[in-house]
């Protein structure tokens, strides 16, 4: 079961992958998602998948929080909303970084997770 929540992983690096290679078009599809809302649209069927998916990823990121990769987790949200925050207007080279940093710390997690085996809390209480 471990196995499978972190192959959600490549899901969420692919995710970022391609808000750091268009984060003008993701900006733009939840204002149109935002306008439409307000306006009292229906969404379409991609717009409704695109939502899940967002929900997903959320969920997955905070359940990351009870696994024993937690500081990578909580560094993710905590980058997420110092950089970009929530509903702000951020210049395009912030949402690209963390994209970047996301993904950074994404690979990491899985060669902790499989291959170093390096408990970041002990490393974190360590250097205080």
């Amino acid at each position: 079961m471990e196995t499978i929540f972190y192959l959600f992983t490549f899901f969420a690096i692919i995710y970022e992958l391609s808000k750091l290679h268009e984060p003008k078009k993701f900006q733009l599809k939840l204002e149109k998602m935002k306008k439409d809302k307000a306006d009292g649209k229906s969404t379409s069927a991609n717009e409704n998948t695109f939502v899940f998916l967002v929900i997903g990823y959320v969920f997955w990121t905070f359940t990351g929080l009870l696994s024993s990769q937690w500081l990578i987790f909580l560094s993710t949200l905590l980058i997420g909303l110092l950089l970009t925050g929530y509903g702000k207007k951020t210049p395009i080279f912030l949402r690209r970084l963390d994209s970047l940093i996301t993904v950074l710390l994404f690979l990491f997690m899985l060669i902790n997770k499989f291959h170093l085996h390096i408990d970041l809390y002990q490393q974190l209480l360590l250097l205080f």
